[in-house]
This record gives structure tokens, C-alpha cells and sequence, in this order.
């Protein structure tokens, strides 16, 4: 994961101390040094397996790793190591989940001050199969939601492979569900008392999508999600790439199936997508289309509008999507230090809201830029302009709001 200077922050399973498998982890510099010790931190070097992890990044330049772990059973446990490398939880890591039955396959978003994680759960495999759980963690490593989870689905039937986002002031969750036999994708939003907002066991991405897995997912800029998917509703043998948005109250937008993306021959696999700052998502996959599953795999890429309609468009110097009001172009420096201009365009003169939020999501700015004119706009904003104070050290979002639309997009502020 990258670390806010420029750099990254790098988690790997290890054996160097036995056969089991431990944890480490390694900054490394924007101009590749090792910034922690020699060949890694230890993360959690406790008996018994530490595997699958996963990383985000905290709210003071560090990182949250979070875990199976088979000390005692399969459970979830986490770790928060600050950006010099030093352990701040427990030495063999906090629990998230340790339910006697098994939990696996955990995803996590970073969220206020500490993190959402969410996993497969096996609690009540004779009765509901694999269901899916979630937990929120602190600043300091305590379980804030029920002490072994929260359900966000226990439909019949299996469902696998969680997947995690943050959304306005929610998390959003997707998986692969199997309660209508083949598999389908399902999504649901979280609050930050771990209540489930939208339809008991979550809402289905796509009615009658014939079998959908390996599910991705970000939001939209809007208080929803952008989702995409491995599809075989065109044949049972190689999956095709279709994709869905759902807003921020759970109704789907791109049609009862979502919209295809690629239906190419031969399958495509293994999408990722990333917003592209307007309300859609560009999105790549592996392709087969010429040569089939031993020759010529290829990486392809479709840009989806927010609209759900697919951008054929080559692109023109200086204009804007027909379909978007404002676009935030630039947030200069960042990293910054001082004073930060954010450089923005809209397709009509009109008021714009500038608002920043910190990682709690409390609104610590807000102003509003009167008769900004079409085309590029530059508005310089002073971290101290806060009551006449700075601003803290640490992660903020800036949100242009404009047209009944908004864009974001993430600040580093450091001291």
C-alpha cells in the first residue's frame, strides 16, 4: 500500500523463524530505501499460522494489518504499526474475531481513526453455511461493535469472498452468494454503529446475472459504490466483465443486470477498477480473446460513465464529459505543509461548496467559492483558515460540491 510520502508500505507472510508462517512488514522511500529495520518488522510472530493479511493505512501515516490466525482455531487479529516501525497494539496483535468456529478471508477499509474488517464466518455453517461478519476496531485496538462481529448476511447457502469500501460516513460490503444456487453478487451498507442500512442479507448487483464471482468494488463519489465481476450468464465455461452501481440508498442504477462491460470470446478474468473522478470507473481485466487459456493473455481496460454507458470516446484537450458538471483536476502540493491549491473546472459559471473532512468525518472547513466561472478554476486553500488555527498533521478529504454533484479527493497534510 503506499505510504503518504511518496512511498510504500509492503506485508508479506514469512518463515524465517519455523514452519509456520509469520508476519513482517517494510516501509520503503519514494526513492526505494528501507526506512524500517533490516529485512522487516516483526508484525506477529506468535505459534500457529498468521496468513492472508491485509493492509491499510492509518490516520497518522502508519498501517493496519489485519489477519487469519490459527494460534488457537482460525480467527481474525490485527496490528497497527506506526510510520517509524513501531508495534503499538499488543505484541501478538488484537483479536477482531475469535469465535470458537472458524473465520477466514478478512477484508478491510481504513475508517475514522481506526479500521472496518470484514470475513467469512463459519459460526453457523449447520444451519446458514458461510456467512458474512464485520467489525469495527479503534485507534487503540478495541472492538467496537459486538465483541465477535456483526452480521451482514446469514442468507442459506454459502457466501464468500467479502469485499470492503468506504462510502460517505458508511462501509459498503460485497461478496459471492450462493442462495439461489449459482452464484450471484451481493452488496450491503454498514453505519458506523454497525447497523445494516439497506435490505435484510444485502441487495443482489444483478437479478438474473446466471453466476457472478470475484466481485471489486469503490465508491462512486456519491455516497455509493461502483461494482464489478467475473459473469457467466453467457456461458457456463469462461466468464465475461459486467459491472453495476448502486447509490447511496441501495437501488441499483445501471439496470436490473448491471451493464457489460466485455463480452469478448475466450473470457475474461480477474477485474479492477478505480473511480475515475467523475462518477464512473475505468476498469481492467486479463483477456483471452487472442489465444485462448495458453497463449497471448492480455490485459484490456473500458472506462464506464457514470451513466453506465461505455466511453468509446478518444478524449479532447481541455473539454469535459458531456455527462459531468465538475471535475476536480488537481489538489497542489500534496503532501503539503502549508498553503494547498485545489485546481477545478465546471462546465457553467455557478456557486461551488469546498468542504474538508477529517478521517472521522467531521467537516473541520467549509466555504463557498461565489460565481466561479466556467472552465478551470483555482482556489487556495490555507490549512490554518480553520478558526484561525492549522490543521493537524494527517489524512483529510476535500469535497467540491457543485450542479447537485460532488467530487473528492484525499489531502495529506504534514508538520
Amino acid at each position: 500500500m503506499p505510504d503518504r510520502d511518496g512511498g510504500a508500505i509492503v506485508v508479506w507472510q514469512d518463515f524465517r523463524n519455523n514452519a509456520d508462517p509469520d508476519l513482517y512488514g517494510q516501509r520503503i522511500s519514494a526513492s526505494g530505501a528501507s526506512l524500517w529495520a533490516t529485512n522487516g518488522v516483526g508484525i506477529c510472530a506468535v505459534a500457529g499460522d498468521q496468513q492472508s493479511p491485509c493492509a491499510v493505512p492509518d490516520a497518522g501515516g502508519g498501517v493496519i494489518v489485519v489477519w487469519e490466525d490459527l494460534r488457537t482455531g482460525s480467527d481474525i487479529y490485527s496490528q497497527r504499526v506506526d510510520d517509524n516501525g513501531n508495534i503499538l497494539w499488543r505484541p501478538d496483535g488484537e483479536p477482531v474475531c475469535d469465535d470458537v468456529m472458524v473465520q477466514v478471508n478478512p477484508s478491510a477499509v481504513c475508517y475514522q481513526d481506526g479500521v472496518v474488517v470484514s470475513w467469512v464466518d463459519l459460526r453457523n455453517s449447520p444451519t446458514t453455511g458461510h456467512d458474512i461478519y464485520a467489525q469495527r476496531v479503534d485507534s487503540i485496538g478495541d472492538r467496537v461493535w459486538a465483541s465477535n462481529g456483526v452480521v451482514v448476511c446469514e442468507a442459506p447457502d454459502n457466501q464468500i469472498r467479502p469485499r470492503i469500501t468506504s462510502s460517505a460516513d458508511d462501509v459498503v460490503i460485497c461478496w459471492s452468494d450462493f442462495r439461489s444456487f449459482d452464484s450471484r453478487i451481493y452488496v450491503q451498507r454498514v453505519d458506523s454503529s454497525g447497523t445494516c442500512l439497506w435490505s435484510s442479507n444485502g441487495v443482489s448487483a444483478a437479478i438474473d446475472s446466471g453466476g457472478a464471482d470475484n466481485a471489486q468494488m469503490v465508491a462512486d463519489g456519491n455516497g455509493g459504490v461502483i461494482l464489478v465481476w467475473e459473469d457467466y450468464r453467457n456461458t457456463i465455461v469462461t466468464p465475461d466483465i459486467y459491472a453495476q452501481r448502486v447509490d447511496v440508498s441501495g437501488e441499483r442504477q445501471w439496470g436490473p443486470n448491471g451493464v457489460a462491460v466485455s463480452t469478448a470470446i475466450e473470457g475474461q478474468w480477474g477485474p479492477e477498477l478505480v473511480h475515475d473522478s467523475y462518477g464512473g470507473a475505468i476498469i481492467a481485466w486479463e483477456d483471452w480473446r487472442n489465444g485462448g487459456p495458453y497463449l497471448n493473455h492480455d490485459i484490456y481496460a473500458q472506462r464506464v460513465l457514470a451513466d453506465g454507458s461505455l466511453d468509446s470516446s478518444t478524449g479532447v484537450d481541455g473539454q469535459l464529459p458531456a455527462f459531468s458538471q465538475i471535475r476536480l483536476d488537481r489538489i497542489y502540493p500534496n503532501p503539503s505543509a502549508s498553503d494547498t491549491r485545489i485546481e477545478f473546472s465546471i462546465r457553467a459559471a455557478t456557486d461551488v461548496v469546498v468542504d474538508v473532512f477529517d478521517v472521522r468525518g467531521r467537516r473541520v472547513f467549509s466555504d463557498t467559492i461565489v460565481d466561479a466561472i466556467r472552465g478551470g478554476n483555482t482556489y487556495s486553500f490555507t490549512t490554518s483558515q480553520r478558526y484561525g488555527s492549522a490543521l493537524p498533521a494527517g489524512i483529510y478529504v476535500i469535497r467540491l460540491t457543485a450542479f447537485g454533484m460532488s467530487v473528492s479527493r484525499r489531502l495529506v497534510l504534514v508538520r
